[in-house]
């Protein structure tokens, strides 16, 4: 498949690049905006507009889950921050009884989650998380509360996911329940993580409710054996949407510090044109916007902002603003930038045009 040739700042029109250092000294000094995707909307003529199955998005940007989403007050953060959607940390799913057949990873022994780092990334501008896959700590009532005080914080500006897991023989029943609760509770979507090659496990997800997507840790799903392989095509093809996480190792396997092929994943589990968000090794706009070229709406981010990064020329404290910040308005490498320039290029101004442009450009060469 032919790769999108890369873009550079040279690709913006002078008026853009005045522009866009403009907002960036700017908004460098001030807190990022409600209506920062109106601004660049007006200022640069693009539209950041991204829908993720139910989910209707301001921008592409969600923080995946994590340590960090855990807690209440990161989740308020990240709310204020702009960022729009935050993932929760993953939670036991429970069957009517209150009962979680996943609830010993609660408390799973270890070290927990920790950021580590490649040889030749000497400035440790990059970290790479490996996640233990311990769930969040909380029951039933607690997490479901946890829910409730994170969508009132949110105040409907960032969308808030609740994320599960069950073990295959109690997963339909296990995420039914708990899923109509969360929602109930006031999350805007739900996020289940499958487990590829787990015996009973067919990765359906509750009735048509197109609030749900499935979560794929893209390294396990490369351990199937080939008796397993349709079984994960029919999960796949059978969610509303998935989320493809190129950033986590497979359980026991070496640690990775660069995301995946998400258009050669896409090919190969012949998924081109579905729903997707994409997660794993995104440090810039750059990196965002090679996945929304190769196939996802949104892009989900973690890593950089719960590691040691270099600091940003950025007046916050709250380093999920800092993050941001980065993303969307840097100009050399930032989302806005690669957008105008895409727009320059191939006359597209829309986010949602752009998405899966990579295949469309290849088999229309």
């Amino acid at each position: 498949m032919r790769e999108m040739p890369e873009w550079t700042p040279r690709d913006l029109t002078i008026r853009q690049r005045e522009r866009l250092e403009r907002l960036h000294r700017r908004f460098g000094r001030e807190p990022l905006p409600p209506d920062l995707p109106c601004i660049l909307k007006e200022q640069l003529g693009i539209d950041l507009t991204s829908r993720l199955g139910a989910l209707e998005l301001g921008h592409p940007f969600m923080v995946a889950p994590g340590e960090w989403t855990g807690e209440l007050e990161r989740v308020v953060a990240a709310a204020e921050a702009g960022w729009a959607a935050v993932v929760l940390r993953t939670a036991a799913a429970w069957g009517p009884d209150g009962g979680a057949s996943l609830s010993h990873l609660r408390a799973r022994p270890g070290p927990g989650a920790r950021n580590l780092y490649h040889p030749s990334d000497v400035r440790r501008e990059r970290p790479a998380l490996v996640w233990d896959r311990r769930l969040d700590s909380r029951g039933p009532e607690e997490y479901l509360e946890f829910v409730r005080a994170a969508s009132s914080s949110a105040g409907g500006q960032t969308a808030i996911v609740a994320s599960l897991a069950s073990a295959p023989d109690r997963a339909e029943e296990e995420l039914a329940h708990a899923g109509r609760q969360l929602l109930a509770a006031g999350a805007d979507a739900l996020e289940a993580l499958w487990s590829p090659g787990d015996e009973g496990w067919t990765g359906r997800l509750p009735g048509e409710d197109r609030r749900w997507s499935l979560r794929v840790i893209c390294a396990d799903v490369q351990t199937l054996q080939e008796t397993e392989r349709g079984r994960a095509q029919e999960a796949f093809q059978a969610a509303p949407a998935l989320t493809l996480d190129f950033g986590t190792p497979a359980a026991g396997g070496p640690r990775s510090f660069r995301p995946g092929d998400l258009a050669g994943f896409l090919q190969e589990w012949n998924l081109e044109g579905r729903a997707v968000a994409a997660a794993g090794g995104v440090y810039s706009g750059r990196d965002a916007l090679a996945y929304i070229l190769a196939g996802a709406s949104v892009v989900q981010v973690y890593s950089y902002i719960g590691g040691r990064v270099r600091p940003v020329l950025k007046q916050s404290r709250n380093k999920f603003e800092q993050v941001l910040y980065r993303l969307l308005l840097d100009p050399r490498d930032g989302l806005a930038a690669g957008m105008a320039a895409l727009k320059n290029r191939f006359g597209i101004s829309r986010l949602a045009d752009a998405v899966g442009l990579e295949h469309k450009t290849a088999k229309g060469a």
